[in-house]
């Protein structure tokens, strides 16, 4: 029934769609034989082949024998009834042709189900407007070889207007049978559903309106001009854009009816002003009004699809955004690079992250330190095979708290590429703390210090716990399903066990003690606790015993008595137990009669630390043991032995005096001479002693202790390994340092301190080449007190970072002032403690300092010793390099004294060494100072160091230091420290060294005389004064040599008997202080062997007799003031040598520095460089650099690809692989972007020039394509 309807319903559509072509056809035949349509006669045949073409093209092929019938119909009654007057050809037979062609090609044209698309329509215009309507001209083309020329001409022009007809005629019908058939495409049209209710009536108007005065030349009076064609097409594209489908196509029909009607009559626009091509005109015109207002309807309508269909993608994809939101796991997806693109509610709040936070980060954010390697190995694996995967790891949250995740990842494959990743998370937290606490209470069960006994509601043993069989015996094998009456010692009476149990079904628990017997029958007293375990109906299923065994703990109650007095380490009496002893004795001792005395010893250990440190700490306790027992030799029995704690012992004579207690302390010192042995080492140490007396220093127990202490602190203090009597003067001492330390708290705020400067002078120059700030604090009742005193007391109590940072902004003030008073200030030289080195602000403090008084590095120095470097030699020498790179001067102090490690010098980047004044003060020619000296300088120059001498005071040290190249010296000799007003005096007055100790002393003729008779003195200074030699007197060996400690002699002349000392004997003194002078002996009265030895030995240069002869004495003094100048001359050369060979070694240095310093930076540049290069190699803009010469230094890879086509490399000369370019380039200003065409593309080139300085070094050339 159902396929008997559907071909009624087919067959009756046919007949009406016949009928209506039929009657097309027929009054198209009726129009032509009634010739009353001159302009018109080709459109209505062609209008009836569109509407065919619309039927087939929306119904389908279906309908093509009825398009065959109706034109064979139609064509038997045109051929017998109007073949006169019509041409059968040109009107129906285009129909028949058209039924014949979808005929044949029925069952393959796809299904149309709607203009859904401006494709769809396009695709009709050029099948059905554009193919199928050539049947027309084809047709009439077919008689241009039956008619004339002329004639020929008329029917090309007339085929081309049948040919516009029908397709006008396709694109009449067609969207009206496409809107009309098919409901769900069709627009329904209301007010409210309008998509402009009010413009939509008001442009059908205006449209209507100009038609009229446009085609029929309505209100031709009032409107004179003629309105142009393309007003209309303008309102109709309008009403498209704005108005529904239907309506816009009701308004199309109504003006191509009203083109048709003009057209029709023979007037209106086309007739009047276009009589010629009137019809073929009208046709082109009424097909571009129709085409662009209908690609513009369905334009439109596509857009409203597409963006209906994105509003309905995005209302499903809120649909299962929410649906995910509303799941309790969370799910994030991510593309095929692990890169997040989606996260769910439940995931953001598993997480704590946000969704910006989150969108396009990697996976690995939830990541932590302590996540599985293996469980992240097994997600990654996942990922690079394209697989499933589940795991659980421990996760991050954005707090930084974790929680367990099982991570359950899935690949999302679309057409067999994997498109993403799906990752649903779950928190698994409480199942892992669950399983944790299973296996903890396990753990905890089994571990359990107290026995564990677990039943049934029967008593029936269930489970016991490994204590209680190590209590008593009895395994679970053994005791399983038995009661625990098993235990039972029978120490008990019937009535203990019912009240037991009356208790336990009373209140649900029990405990007290309990006499249970074990396995092997032994008994033993426990502390036994029993609970009754009940369910939700409160039945009791369960019984829980819990035992303690009361022995232990009454034992280990005992311990902690007996250890409450006694030192657990060495088995001493502990300080609880000493105190009541001593506090014991001292009342029995006030209430004696007569004098009665006690002693208190507090012994320490020396440098017990560094066998802990060294050694490991239980070393260091079988030491302390060791020493107890040692300790216990001297112990008497009414004696008192104690360990304090650590490594401090206190010993307690109740009747012992001064000489016993000497006695006694003498003992222990002796007995630590002895090694002691521990373990597999050999120990050697010291102790100190400190006593203090009853009732000498106290009679109290606090002031005992506190005697003692104090005399303890002094004897380590003295030097350690000795004993020391408290004395009153020690508390003194102590009180008087307790003052100072709070005196030395308000110090800087009262400004007690000053700075005084002590000048640093250049031997070689003489002047002044820098300044030391010394700090003095002036006190206003305790004096002037030194630093010696007071810095240790502020670098133990850490007042030193205060007092530092007083010193360094006093001497920039002080600075600041000289420079503004225009003196020229030289770099001031300070101290720095370790304190203020080990603070990591230091150097932007010095810094603030320095910028706030505009002053430059160079106008400072630092000074530190070498203890500020064996704390942290690394960080210690980073903080060096630190202070060295901004351009302070560093100057290791006190060198020789404290570690003096040589590797220092070389380590650590040192200016200048300062040699301690410990070494110049006794310093001679021979002695092992002056050898220690000279290695010292000798050292540091070969480094490139320079070396200063502290605490020079007299010219022999002077000479001594300046003869073996010192660089500069410190002292008394030249100047004390000075306050600061004194300090700019010296500086004004140019103060400088006497030109006689300068490296290289002018030269000057110095003679000395010796003898005990003043007239030989009188007659040889006579003699000799013509020779212009500068003569200095003296009577005896002793005052020569006190005139040589204060003036460079030259040559001396001695006569060799004097009193108290002879002249061989003086002249030896000479040669060994003095042994650059040149020393003869004058006299009537020799010795011939000790005159004679004392040549041989180089003591005397020359002997020479008296009487003497003038001319001869003369000779002979000249000859030894040449050779001493032939020996100055030899020395300066020699000190000239050593200090080029010292200036080359400073170069050599500065130069190494400078270099690794270039070096380091060349490093840091080359790398930067890399980078650079490796990022302008793959950036998307093609890039060439070129040298001065116009070879290609660099291209990068887009460059390479744009310039295949000439196989541009590294290296060719850009002149010869691409002219064109570069001569646009040499054209071209720099910077200005310039047109350029390669291989058809449109590009444009911009240079710039290479090098930061006037000097360029090439060309950077950038390629991009061309912006239109």
């Amino acid at each position: 029934m159902l396929q008997m309807h559907r071909f009624r319903s087919e067959l009756s559509a046919q007949l009406i769609f016949a009928l209506m072509l039929m009657g097309l056809e027929l009054l198209a035949v009726q129009l032509q034989s009634a010739q009353t349509a001159p302009y018109s006669f080709l459109a209505l045949p062609q209008f009836a082949f569109g509407f065919a073409v619309a039927v087939l093209f929306c119904y389908g092929a279906q309908f093509s024998l009825s398009l065959i019938l109706m034109s064979g119909l139609m064509l038997s009654l045109t051929w017998t009834s109007f073949a006169p007057y019509f041409p059968v050809e040109d009107a129906i037979l285009p129909c028949l042709f058209l039924g014949i062609i979808f005929y044949l090609l029925k069952g393959r044209l796809p299904t149309f189900s709607g203009i859904r698309s401006s494709r769809i329509f396009l695709r009709f215009v050029i099948v059905g407007g554009g193919i199928l309507s050539l049947i027309f001209p084809l047709i009439l083309l077919l008689k241009l070889g039956q008619e004339s020329s002329e004639t020929a001409q008329a029917t090309i022009k007339t085929s081309v207007t049948a040919w516009l007809s029908a397709i006008n005629g396709c694109l009449f019908f067609f969207p009206l049978l496409s809107e009309w058939c098919f409901a769900d495409s069709r627009e329904k049209i209301t007010l409210k559903t309008m998509p402009s209710p009010v413009f939509t009536p008001i442009i059908f108007c205006i449209t209507l309106i100009v038609g009229q005065v446009m085609f029929f030349r309505l209100f031709a009076n009032f409107i004179p001009v003629i309105i142009p064609s393309f007003w209309l097409i303008f309102l109709l594209a309008l009403a498209a854009v704005r108005s529904a489908s239907l309506p816009v196509l009701f308004l199309l029909t109504c003006t191509s009816l009203q083109i048709a009607a003009t057209m029709s009559g023979g007037r209106g626009y086309f007739v009047q002003h276009l009589p010629q091509s009137a019809m073929i005109n009208s046709q082109a015109y009424l097909f571009a009004l129709t085409f662009t207002t209908l690609i513009i309807v369905y334009f439109r309508r596509e857009a409203s699809e597409h963006a209906k269909s994105m509003q309905e993608i995005i209302s499903q994809l809120r649909v299962k955004e929410e649906a995910l939101d509303a799941i309790s796991q969370g799910v994030m997806t991510t593309d095929v690079h692990q890169k997040i693109t989606y996260v769910n509610k439940a995931f953001r709040s598993l997480t704590q992250y946000e969704n910006e936070e989150l969108l396009g980060e990697g996976c690995d954010m939830l990541k932590g330190s302590e996540t599985s390697d293996s469980a992240v190995q097994i997600i990654v694996d996942a990922l690079n095979q394209k697989t499933p995967c589940c795991v659980d790891l421990l996760c991050y949250r954005k707090d930084g708290s974790t929680f367990w995740n099982e991570l359950t990842l899935n690949p999302v494959f679309h057409e067999g590429e994997v498109h993403q990743f799906v990752a649903v998370h779950h928190d698994i937290t409480w199942r892992i703390a669950a399983a944790r606490d299973n296996s903890l209470a396990q753990v905890v069960f089994e571990n359990n210090l107290n026995a564990i006994i677990i039943t049934d509601a029967d008593a029936r043993v269930l489970l016991v716990n490994r204590m209680f069989s190590e209590i008593s015996a009895y395994t679970l094998e053994d005791i399983k399903g038995k009661t625990p009456r098993v235990l039972s010692s029978g120490m008990h009476e019937l009535t203990f066990y019912e009240d037991m149990w009356r208790t336990i079904s009373a209140q649900g628990y029990w405990s007290g003690e309990i006499i249970n017997k074990r396995k092997d029958g032994t008994l033993c007293s426990h502390h036994l606790s029993i609970s009754a375990v009940k369910n939700q109906q409160q039945e009791v299923t369960n019984y829980i015993g819990m035992y303690r065994d009361l022995s232990n703990e009454k034992n280990a109650e005992h311990r902690i008595a007996n250890l409450q007095y006694k030192d657990q380490l060495t088995g001493l009496a502990n300080t609880v137990a000493l105190q009541q002893r001593v506090q014991a004795t001292l009342e029995q001792l006030r209430q004696k009669q007569g004098d009665h005395s006690a002693a208190l010893l507090i012994l320490d250990i020396d440098h017990f630390k560094y066998v802990n440190d060294t050694l490991d700490h239980h070393i260091g306790d079988r030491l302390l043991v060791h020493v107890a027992d040692r300790l216990g030799q001297f112990v008497r029995t009414q004696d008192t032995l104690c360990r304090q704690g650590g490594d401090e012992f206190k010993l307690f004579l109740p009747d012992a005096g001064r000489e016993t207690t000497t006695e006694i302390a003498q003992q222990i010192l002796r007995a630590f001479r002895d090694s002691f042995m521990v373990d597999d080492h050999q120990l050697y140490i010291t102790a100190s002693i400190g006593i203090a007396l009853y009732p000498d220093d106290s009679t109290e127990l606090d002031g005992l202790f506190r005697c003692a202490d104090i005399a303890l602190n002094q004897a380590k203090n003295s030097g350690k390994n000795r004993f020391l009597f408290h004395t009153k003067s020690m508390t003194n001492a102590l009180n008087e340092r307790v003052a100072l330390e709070q005196e030395l708290l308000m110090a800087v705020q009262r400004e007690q301190f000053h700075l005084c400067y002590q000048p640093l002078v250049d031997v070689k120059s003489g002047e002044i080449d820098g300044f030391e700030a010394l700090l003095r604090w002036d006190h206003p009742e305790l004096g002037r007190i030194p630093p010696t005193k007071f810095i240790p007391i502020a670098e133990e109590n850490g007042y030193i970072a205060a007092v530092g940072t007083w010193v360094f902004n006093q001497a920039c003030r002080d600075i600041r002032e000289a420079l503004d008073a225009g003196i020229t200030m030289p770099p001031v030289a300070i101290n720095l403690s370790p304190k203020q080195f080990q603070n990591k602000n230091m150097i932007e403090e010095l810094k603030e300092t320095i910028d706030t008084y505009q002053l430059s590095p160079g106008n400072l120095g630092v000074e530190i010793t070498e203890g500020v470097l064996m704390n942290d030699p690394l960080a210690s020498q980073t903080t060096l390099m630190e202070l060295r790179d901004l351009g302070f001067c560093l100057s290791l102090d006190d060198f020789g004294t404290g570690y003096s490690s040589l590797s220092y010098l070389k380590t650590f980047s040192f200016d200048k060494v300062k040699i301690d004044q410990s070494f110049i003060r006794g310093l001679s020619a021979k002695n092992q100072d002056a050898a220690i000296v000279v290695a010292i300088i000798n050292m540091a120059h070969s480094l490139g160091i320079k070396v200063l001498a502290e605490g020079v005071e007299n010219e022999t040290q002077c000479e001594f230091l300046r003869d073996n190249l010192i660089d500069e010296i410190q002292g008394y000799m030249f100047s004390k420290p000075l306050p600061w007003n004194e300090t700019l005096n010296i500086l004004r007055e140019h103060r400088h060294l006497p030109p006689h100790l300068l490296r290289f002393p002018e030269t000057t003729r110095t003679l000395l005389l010796v003898d005990d008779e003043q007239n030989i003195v009188s007659a040889l200074k006579r003699l000799v004064r013509r020779d212009g030699y500068e003569i200095l007197t003296a009577n005896s060996g002793f005052e020569a040599l006190e005139i040589l400690e204060k003036h460079a002699v030259d040559v001396i002349i001695s006569d060799q008997r004097m009193p108290g000392m002879t002249g061989v004997e003086f002249l030896s003194k000479v040669k060994e202080l003095h042994p650059d002078t040149i020393r003869l002996m004058l006299s009537g009265y020799t010795e011939l062997n000790s005159v004679t030895d004392a040549i041989n030995e180089g003591a005397v240069f020359r002997f020479l007799t008296k009487p003497w002869d003038d001319e001869k004495l003369r000779a002979s003094i000249k000859e030894a003031f040449q050779y001493k100048h032939y020996a100055d001359d030899n020395h300066q050369l020699s000190l000239k040598a050593k200090e080029t060979s010292f200036e080359l070694a400073v170069s050599n240095r500065q130069l190494a520095e400078l270099i690794d310093k270039k070096q380091s930076q060349i490093a840091v540049h080359v790398q930067s460089l890399e980078i650079v290069r490796e990022a302008l190699r793959h950036t998307s803009v093609a890039l060439l650099g070129l040298d001065d010469t116009a070879m290609i230094a660099f291209i990068n890879d887009a460059a390479i690809e744009l310039f295949s086509s000439v196989n541009l490399n590294f290296g060719e000369d850009l002149n010869f692989a691409l002219p064109d370019l570069y001569a646009l380039i040499m054209e071209t200003a720099e910077t200005i972007p310039a047109p350029f065409m390669f291989d058809g593309k449109h590009l444009t080139i911009r240079w710039h020039h290479l090098g930061s300085d006037s000097k360029a070094k090439g060309k950077i050339v950038t390629i991009s394509p061309q912006e239109i």
